[in-house]
């Protein structure tokens, strides 16, 4: 009965190694508190696994059962890949690239926010979109050079995740694109690169994360999949269900020839990036939207130290981007909704054929457009962007155009209204 406790311990122990002292003070505190509702006198955590009270038998069972070793085991790797980042720098130089870039001539400037996407997509087309946002994110930030990665793998890579994309009326390969986009703006704004010291495989991470978030996305959300027994919810076991198959789907098209992104870098690197990228996608379930609050409001508030959250940033970034439609212009920011809202009624007509009960927010027939937005932006977005904008400074203009986006949708109100099917004027919209 005693082992649980030494092992809670035992990870506090190294826990706190990563602390400042101030923390350090408290933890050791906890620790003092954890230990002494013990019968009998305990042996100090650090020598716990040293001790000769415990059996090898012992210890191998609470080594066998416990995460402490997969932290230390993570910790140790992201050490590792700093080091083999600064020794690839020394390596390679830029003329170890391919020049070969079969991509059209364009000077879209990644960098412009309120860039339309839909006006180059209808130009160039959304796969061709995606690769071509890829490439000049992953160049801005020297991404090829700094993390080995093959220019023309990244791109057939690239084009494969574009491929995979379904044509769903919002869950589409423009997407993608416009997430990975947003998050590079993110890093951009924040200055968060240098601030929290991130290398290259913590950018990497993100934007790589950001291009293949929704990957295979079936234009159906977690419910509906848990709710009608389809595959993907059975072979996730109702637990995160899309998020787990998108970041699975993306490291299998890794695995095929001429598409391995990864062939360049260590064990010890790769073990890194795959940790923060599934943890970064399997965020992005909104069920976990309402921690990412409070988190945001804990961490950033009470803590500008942004050295040791760069895993828990990566992850709030990268929700962040795929919420981040209504921090665009107006323009962008009703494109996107209204794709939203149609591809939720598809949902809500499926959920009607089939004699379900109809999600209240995507019931075509009940729902007030214009209304809706103003109840996400109020009530999802902006309580999210308060804290993030208020603690990490250059993205407060987040913060600004969703409010003006919240206070546009809120003057239609009535003429979406009359727009609802029952009242007897159907609202169409065509979508490319």
């Amino acid at each position: 009965m005693k082992i649980p406790v030494y092992e809670i311990a035992s990870v506090l122990e190294d826990v706190k190694t990563r602390m400042i002292s101030e923390d350090q003070e408290k933890l050791d505190w906890c620790i003092s508190q954890l230990l002494s509702n013990l019968s009998e006198p305990v042996i100090p955590p650090q020598l716990l696994l040293k001790s000769p009270s415990l059996t090898k038998e012992a210890v191998s069972q609470i080594e066998q059962h416990s995460n402490l070793l997969l932290i230390r085991q993570a910790k140790n790797d992201e050490e590792a890949s700093k080091q083999l980042i600064n020794n690839r720098m020394v390596k390679y130089t830029p003329l170890n690239i391919k020049q070969e870039i079969n991509l059209p001539i364009c000077n879209i400037d990644i960098n412009d926010f309120y860039l339309d996407i839909f006006e180059l997509a209808q130009e160039f087309g959304g796969v061709m979109i995606m690769c071509m946002y890829a490439q000049k994110i992953f160049a801005y930030w020297d991404l090829f050079l700094k993390m080995g990665i093959d220019l023309q793998d990244f791109l057939r890579y690239s084009k494969y995740i574009g491929e995979g994309y379904k044509p769903n009326i919002y869950h589409n390969v423009l997407h993608g694109a416009f997430v990975m986009q947003a998050c590079h703006i993110f890093l951009l704004s924040s200055n968060l690169v240098e601030l929290a010291e991130m290398t290259p495989l913590h950018t990497t991470s993100l934007l790589l994360s950001a291009m293949v978030h929704d990957y295979k996305h079936p234009g159906l959300n977690n419910t509906y999949l848990y709710l009608t027994n389809e595959k993907l919810a059975i072979r996730y076991n109702d637990i995160s269900i899309l998020e787990n198959y998108h970041v699975a789907k993306a490291f299998q098209v890794a695995q095929k020839e001429n598409l391995n992104i990864f062939s360049n870098i260590s064990k010890e690197e790769y073990r890194t990036l795959r940790k923060l990228m599934i943890n970064a996608i399997l965020g992005t379930d909104m069920t976990k939207h309402s921690k990412y609050v409070t988190d945001a409001q804990m961490k950033l508030t009470k803590n500008t130290n942004f050295i040791e959250e760069k895993e828990f940033l990566i992850s709030l970034l990268m929700h962040l981007g795929d919420l981040s439609n209504s921090c665009r212009n107006e323009k962008l920011s009703d494109e996107w909704s209204f794709r939203v809202c149609e591809e939720f009624f598809i949902q809500g007509d499926k959920e009607r054929s089939n004699d379900m009960i109809v999600n209240p927010l995507m019931d075509r027939y009940k729902v007030n457009i214009a209304k809706s937005q103003v109840g996400f932006i109020g009530a999802v977005l902006i309580p999210f962007l308060n804290p993030i904008c208020k603690s990490i400074k250059g993205m407060e203009f987040l913060l600004e155009n969703a409010q003006s986006n919240k206070e546009g949708w809120g003057r239609r109100v009535e003429e979406f209204e009359d727009k609802m099917v029952n009242k007897g004027n159907i609202y169409e919209r065509g979508f490319s």
